[in-house]
């Protein structure tokens, strides 16, 4: 359930860099609030990339969403990179102890 000020959420998106922002995620930014609104909750899915868009919505700043979506990214791909190192010792023979102990090692500050 999302619960929201409709005259707050129009002046946020009435901002152009918020228009802007919507617009490259596929929005219809000449839609009314309730329609933005309706649009952002069906891409709130299982399975699918969380729309961090909605911190908009929120009253974030879009300077922040973006910073945000940034910073997870990256996390993402070192997540995967990590996986990714992990799965080809553990597949060459390693224990999950000894995959620790060379992670460590190798990329401990």
């Amino acid at each position: 359930m999302l619960v929201y000020n409709r005259r707050w959420v129009q002046n946020i998106l009435a901002e152009s860099s918020v228009q802007t922002y919507l617009a490259a995620k596929g929005y219809r930014t000449d839609s009314e609030v309730q329609e933005i609104i309706k649009d952002l909750t069906d891409r709130i899915k299982p399975d699918t990339l969380f729309p961090h868009e909605i911190g908009i919505i929120l009253g974030y700043p879009v300077e922040d969403v973006i910073a945000f979506v940034d910073k997870a990214r990256k996390c993402q791909c070192s997540y995967k990179r990590c996986s990714g190192m992990c799965r080809k010792m553990f597949d060459a023979g390693y224990s999950v102890h000894q995959i620790i102990k060379n992670y460590k090692e190798r990329y401990a500050t």
